[in-house]
């Protein structure tokens, strides 16, 4: 979480494939593209892609060799991989992912591939520029409407092709009768997003009220009020950060606009206009270390770090972690925040049962926050002003200095999920959170006001307390 703008600094380390630099002369520019690209194409990649849906199969070899593939997502659906471990070309690897799919595959250049669904000739036969491939029994192909993996992306990686719909799993969004998008955590990263309600800014149905120096998430979605409260973690509800969430470990955010409660069931606080739901990272399939440094509004600097490994033989067991800290003037006057946060993802996969747990901690202390102008009775014995006051400056922080606002949470998901046949899947999820806030600020307030306007008597009540909740 953070205010203002957000600038941060990438480094990641890990393995990488060495690219070869060809240098030549304007003279040789077009035969030097040519041996370039078929250095590309005979170049080896140690490649690391678990057998599982071909989605998540053909996602990983994009990632890995650097190819961007092009096909429709409707003719992989359902279809499964053995995935590679090893070296291999690009296109070794290639024919790999896709035996036994009936797919085919060409390149139309160096980076760029076409995977296509042959169509077969009167005759039965496959077309002549058709490349056959062998077929493969494949073991553990897992269900592809599992919730324990995202949906693919779209080109660009900044959107999802769909999302969880609560008891029905994953579904695409062009076969799901319901309004949503899922936002990626390459979009919060290609963003530098400070916070969740960041990253729904994005969407058109979405309209955040609370400023960044308040320090909650409060948003209407079609016009309807939706409390940060009401965020669901991993598809459950309350379990989220009470007031904001930082987005730096999640993989996922995703909207579903419109009445869902048959699907999700009802958020704590009764919101009918959708559902947020916010999908926590996991270990990925290649190794990765990343540190990020943080420059945030006017003298605000952190780092943020991501390590994820996997485990075994099959690589079954995944670790990852993301931890986050933040610290210094925010852009409004006199106002500091000092943030940190740590959360902790465990998986587990094979051929039928898929398991995840996550546990994370996240704090702030911001002093003074930002406080909203609000519509109430007349308190007693308060002072009260017969005028309402100017309007003040961008940026000025009219909170008295002694004004603070202090929240802690403490929260843990886990879900596991059995297929029993081919066409079942029984799963259950259980999550725990617990939020303590201590708070001190005063908050104006415009008592009877007129018919034409804010015409009545402004007043101050100070608010101080101590709030805990137990989900």
């Amino acid at each position: 979480m953070g205010y203002g703008s957000c600038r941060s600094v990438f480094c990641t380390v890990g393995r990488k494939a060495l690219v070869a630099v060809l240098l030549g002369t304007t003279a040789i520019v077009g035969s030097g593209m040519a041996i370039r690209s078929e250095a590309l194409a005979q170049a080896q990649t140690n490649f690391n892609i678990s057998a599982g849906p071909l989605n998540q199969a053909l996602a990983a070899f994009g990632r890995q060799s650097g190819t961007q593939l092009s096909y429709e997502a409707s003719i992989a659906s359902g279809k499964t991989s053995a995935g590679i471990q090893g070296v291999a070309t690009r296109e070794q690897a290639l024919a790999r992912i896709l035996q036994g799919s009936g797919l085919t595959y060409s390149f139309k250049d160096a980076r760029n591939v076409l995977i296509t669904q042959p169509r077969a000739t009167a005759g039965g036969t496959l077309p002549s520029d058709a490349i056959p491939l062998d077929t493969i029994d494949i073991q553990g192909a897992g269900n592809p409407n599992s919730t324990m993996t995202p949906m693919p992306a779209y080109a660009g990686g900044q959107v999802g092709t769909g999302s969880t719909v609560g008891m029905l799993g994953n579904r695409s969004l062009i076969d799901t009768p319901f309004n949503q998008t899922s936002y990626t955590s390459k979009l919060i990263q290609d963003q530098q997003a400070c916070r969740i309600a960041d990253v729904l800014m994005n969407d058109p149905s979405v309209r955040v009220v609370t400023g960044q120096g308040n320090a909650t998430d409060g948003l209407y979605i079609r016009g309807f009020y939706y409390d940060s409260g009401d965020f669901a973690l991993n598809g459950l509800y309350g379990i989220a950060p009470q007031y904001s969430s930082a987005p730096n470990y999640v993989e996922r955010v995703e909207v579903l606009k419109g009445p869902n409660a048959l699907l999700n069931g009802m958020p704590p606080s009764g919101a009918i206009s959708g559902s947020i739901n916010i999908v926590t990272k996991h270990a990925l399939d290649v190794d990765l270390t990343q540190l990020t440094a943080l420059y945030v509004s006017n003298s605000q600097f952190g780092t943020n770090v991501d390590v994820s490994r996997r485990y075994g033989e099959n690589k079954e067991w995944g670790l990852r972690f993301n931890g986050g800290y933040l610290n210094g003037n925010t852009a409004w006057d006199r106002q500091t925040n000092e943030f940190g946060n740590a959360v902790l993802g465990l998986d587990y996969r094979n051929d039928r049962v898929r398991w995840t747990a996550d546990i994370g901690y996240q704090q702030s202390d911001l002093n003074p926050p930002m406080r909203y102008f609000t519509l109430g009775a007349a308190p007693t014995g308060v002072l009260a002003l017969t005028s309402m006051p100017a309007a003040p400056k961008a940026g000025t922080n009219y909170e008295v200095p002694w004004a603070k606002w202090s929240p802690r949470d403490t929260f843990a998901t886990t879900r596991a999920e059995v297929d029993l046949t081919e066409t079942t899947t029984v799963y259950a999820a259980f999550g725990y959170h617990h939020s303590d806030i201590n708070y001190l600020y005063p908050s104006p307030a415009l008592i009877n006001p007129g018919p034409y306007g804010p015409t009545g008597t402004w007043v101050t009540q100070a608010a101080k307390g101590r709030d805990v909740f137990d989900t």
